[in-house]
């Protein structure tokens, strides 16, 4: 059963695209494909988040303080936000965003909005400095990886590791490594970046596969695609990459989800190693891609599933998109007016359609 598109009015964050594109600009597309009347509000933390003034743009933009600003700096925003333009449903787009927004669920369905997110136990057990631990239960390979609190205790995990090695931060970034001074710099970097715990991370050689989906917070995925990486960015980002289905990866997946009990989006990076053809899983993020599009421009609009699932509604399992497809990211510039710019960065609000 379908919502009626002109009743829906919802919330996403996230909207910077770019060289590193954040993932609400995908979800924007893909809510209009499911939805063309549902009402989009952008939560946004810089008034040159570039989804902001794209032809794909949500109806109203409103800005909201960074997570680190606290809680009751959101609430108390969020609470003048649905004054204006009110909503029901959050998708929030960025590792950082989750875990403030799992605490505070019980106030944010007091002001009368529903996010699908993850519980705290099943988010924490997913991040990077638990993976090790989370995949000895579920029975799923990962590189060797430790946990390093300054740059001294990245180098020595580095040093037990050997060289070249990956060094990551706790919610983004990720580099390889040659030598002390490296890692040294980099950690440094990382640190100032986004703060700890650092994690070192054994290199393995192969092919990257990545899976985006959807939990229903029982242990079962409602709908996923699973793509090849192809073009990589610097950074290690998947700028293209054609869909593929192994029943081997999809074996993995289901261990992990289910033994998380994952409710929400998540998107899972796998490496294939070259010798042995085993899959090792890098990470979990604990929310939709840059890539959410691609499903839903094949027939699984993952968008639309999470939104179905937030209203509580039933969703029977989607089949896997088709294989044999491919996808390019494709960037644009984008002309916008000053007096719009000026507007939102003086406001806090700017009425976009």
């Amino acid at each position: 059963m379908k919502t009626n598109s002109n009743n829906l009015r919802i919330a996403v964050t996230g909207l910077a695209r770019g060289e590193n594109p954040q993932p609400g600009g995908a979800l924007v597309r893909s809510i209009r494909r499911a939805f063309p009347d549902a009402y989009i509000v952008g939560l946004v933390y810089d008034a040159q988040e570039s989804g902001i003034y794209a032809e794909d743009k949500p109806d109203i933009v409103h800005t909201i303080p960074y997570p680190s600003s606290g809680q009751q700096a959101l609430l108390d925003r969020l609470e003048t936000v649905l004054s204006i333009s009110p909503f029901d449903i959050l998708l929030p787009t960025l590792d950082a965003e989750i875990e403030p927004l799992i605490k505070m669920d019980g106030a944010l369905l007091e002001m009368g909005v529903t996010t699908i997110i993850p519980s705290l136990d099943s988010f924490q057990k997913r991040s990077k400095a638990n993976l090790t631990e989370l995949c000895d239960s579920a029975g799923v390979k990962t590189p060797k990886t430790l946990s390093a609190v300054d740059a001294s205790a990245a180098l020595e995990a580095a040093e037990d590791i050997g060289f070249p090695t990956f060094i990551k931060g706790p919610y983004y970034d990720a580099y390889k490594v040659y030598g002390s001074d490296d890692v040294i710099a980099r950690a440094n970097h990382l640190l100032a970046e986004w703060g700890g715990p650092l994690l070192v991370q054994e290199e393995k050689l192969g092919s990257e596969f990545n899976i985006i989906g959807v939990g229903d917070g029982k242990g079962n995925i409602v709908t996923k695609c699973s793509v090849r990486k192809t073009v990589v960015s610097s950074k290690g980002k998947g700028y293209g990459g054609v869909t593929v289905r192994d029943p081997k990866l999809n074996e993995l997946c289901d261990k992990l989800i289910s033994e998380l009990q994952w409710y929400g989006p998540f998107e899972l990076e796998f490496l294939r190693e070259e010798s042995t053809e085993d899959y090792y899983l890098l990470e979990i993020n604990p929310r939709f891609p840059a890539w959410a599009d691609v499903p839903a421009q094949l027939g699984s609009n993952m968008a639309e599933t999470a939104i179905l699932l937030a209203q509580g509604q039933t969703v029977d399992p989607v089949d896997d998109c088709p294989v044999g497809q491919f996808f390019l990211r494709h960037n644009v510039d984008l002309v916008g007016s000053v007096n719009e710019f000026g507007q939102l960065m003086a406001n806090g609000t700017l009425q976009t359609i």
